[in-house]
């Protein structure tokens, strides 16, 4: 919110306007699920910016544009240090686990070169066993080089945000359930017809393979 001061409730945006994210991604489909799920008609009850280039949303927010943003870290952290804004509320965890982030791989080349894959996923896991491992100082010391623009305590409350919704999956097997959630809010925003089967597209041995293997 761009109110510092204000004691935030989901019914606050009614008549409000939020700089949202572009039509059919899943940012903004999320958005629309949770205002739908607080009893918020989306672009009828609340006016939602979906026009701007997602880097541009937060220069925009803090030039005066809208009385909302939703957006990923460390931006909002970003926006609260320069007191432009006071985070309220967390999408990921209003909308509960969705496979959210996944890889995508022709069935060829699943066939014709497991090892790779194999080591690939072998990497994934490592990575979200050491995330669950070590504490917000730690992560953002390590991740500090991508983000050489942002300040390493805005790194690590970005971190401590991640952790306290549980926003990495802790293993790289993809949930079922997740993945059907993630559907019913593709279809509430109607991006999407109908529900597709989980093994029509998702490939999940390699991922229980390494989960032997790194017990």
């Amino acid at each position: 919110t761009r109110d510092p001061n204000e004691d935030f409730s989901w019914d606050n945006v009614r008549g409000k306007t939020i700089v949202g994210a572009r039509i059919g991604g899943v940012p903004q489909m999320t958005l629309e699920w949770v205002l739908k799920k607080h009893g918020i008609e989306p672009f009828k009850d609340v006016e939602i910016i979906t026009s701007l280039a997602f880097e541009a949303a937060v220069g925009a927010f803090e030039s005066g544009l809208g009385d909302y943003i939703a957006q990923f870290e460390p931006a909002l952290s970003e926006i609260e240090a320069r007191g432009r804004g006071k985070i309220v509320a967390s999408l990921g965890a209003e909308a509960g686990p969705t496979a959210y982030t996944l890889y995508h791989a022709r069935k060829k080349d699943l066939e014709e070169r497991p090892d790779f894959f194999l080591r690939f996923t072998r990497a994934i896991y490592r990575g979200q066993l050491w995330v669950y491992s070590h504490s917000p100082e730690e992560i953002a010391e390590v991740i500090a080089p991508f983000f050489p623009l942002i300040d390493l305590d805005i790194l690590v409350k970005s971190m401590g945000l991640y952790q306290s919704i549980d926003a990495w999956p802790p293993t790289p097997v993809i949930s079922e359930d997740h993945f059907l959630h993630l559907q019913e809010i593709m279809i509430e925003a109607g991006e999407l017809d109908k529900m597709v089967p989980f093994s029509a597209v998702m490939e999940t041995n390699l991922a229980e393979q390494v989960l032997d293997e790194l017990k």
